[in-house]
């Protein structure tokens, strides 16, 4: 079954993003899918 991750989690995610963070990087650290 698909992990789900709840909507503040997901927003943290994609301010580390925008903040400069790699996609490949993100997904190691918080073991999510690269894909996701």
């Amino acid at each position: 079954m698909p992990t789900r991750y709840d909507k503040e989690f997901k927003q943290n995610i994609i301010n580390l993003y925008k903040q400069g963070e790699s996609a490949a990087q993100l997904a190691r650290e918080y073991g999510i899918g690269y894909s996701t």
